[in-house]
């Protein structure tokens, strides 16, 4: 009998540059797009494109059923920009995986979720990962990046 070791490797790339967004869902039309203006690198970005008027959640999402980062190593690279000083009531964020399938996941949602963001929950303009369980956040990293202060 002959054991071999076996492995997998799986890459999920997606750089906007055909100019379309297949695969990404956005519960709410006319928030985001994708063009060449103020394009993070290449000539296309996805970009937030609407004023909000009130304190509220604009949702950009991509689905990636089966995904089991407690196999093995999970890294995530990418590329974001955040044109406006973070506030206690303008603040951002990205989900970098949940338990929740319906492209909806946001901090508060009861759903298991890992954040990564700029003032989720205090107001120190500090870069941190979160973890939603039950509806409560937790800090699982503070970083020493004030956002404000380095990025701007």
């Amino acid at each position: 009998m002959v054991v071999l070791p076996v492995s997998g490797y799986a890459q999920i790339s997606f750089d906007f540059e055909s100019g379309n967004a297949d695969g990404w869902v956005f519960p709410l039309e006319g928030r985001w797009d994708i063009d060449p203006g103020n394009s993070l690198s290449g000539v296309y970005s996805l970009h937030h494109c609407y004023d909000n008027p009130e304190s509220g959640y604009d949702i950009a999402s991509f689905p990636v059923f089966g995904l089991k980062p407690g196999c093995g190593e999970s890294v995530w690279e990418f590329r974001i920009m955040h044109a406006y000083n973070p506030s206690s009531i303008n603040n951002w964020g990205f989900c970098l995986l949940s338990s929740n399938a319906t492209g909806i996941v946001k901090p508060g949602t009861g759903s298991e979720a890992y954040f990564v963001g700029v003032n989720l929950k205090d107001s120190d303009d500090t870069l941190r990962l979160w973890k939603e369980y039950g509806g409560s956040l937790s800090e699982v990293v503070v970083s020493n990046l004030n956002w404000e202060d380095s990025i701007g």
